[in-house]
Order: structure tokens, then C-alpha cells, then sequence
């Protein structure tokens, strides 16, 4: 068993790097799909809180705006933190 974790510990294990020319390219498509998910998370944020407003306008309050709207609050907490795992993962 030892002779096996001698071999295995030999093994090396170089750090992760990008090819050239690629970070660039990646970090544009992140710095994208970032700003995608922030904007379609505000806009669903927008429209439940329009469709609370309005439901208790016209029929004294629901439970379903409320809750797609914290649905939407979810969504941006999940991406909030996608973004800082991928950010601390990248640098």
C-alpha cells in the first residue's frame, strides 16, 4: 500500500493555466453572460413586483406575484454567487 502512495505522490500536478490568446476571449464571454443574467434578473424583479402591485389593485392581493417575485431574488442571489465563485476560480 505504501509503494502505491509513493507512486502516486510522485505524480506531478502542474497549475492550471489558459493557452495563449484565450483569457481575453474569456473573459468577454463571462463579462457577458454576466451582465445577461444580472439584466434578466432585474427585469423579472420589475415585472413580479408590477404584477404584485397590480393584483393587489384588483383583487385585494396574491400569493402568486409574491412569490415570482422572490423567485426573481433568488435567481440574482444565484447568480451573485456563480459570478463569484467563477471570478474566484478564474484569477
Amino acid at each position: 500500500m505504501s509503494l502505491l502512495v509513493d507512486v502516486l505522490s510522485a505524480i506531478p500536478n502542474p497549475a492550471p493555466t489558459a493557452p495563449p490568446g484565450v483569457e481575453k476571449a474569456v473573459g468577454l464571454v463571462f463579462g457577458y453572460g454576466k451582465w445577461i443574467a444580472y439584466a434578466v434578473c432585474g427585469l423579472a424583479a420589475i415585472v413580479a413586483g408590477a404584477r404584485c402591485a397590480i393584483e393587489v389593485r384588483q383583487h385585494g392581493g396574491s400569493g402568486d406575484a409574491a412569490r415570482q417575485l422572490l423567485f426573481a431574488l433568488v435567481g440574482a442571489g444565484v447568480v451573485s454567487g456563480a459570478v463569484a465563485i467563477v471570478s474566484a476560480a478564474v484569477s
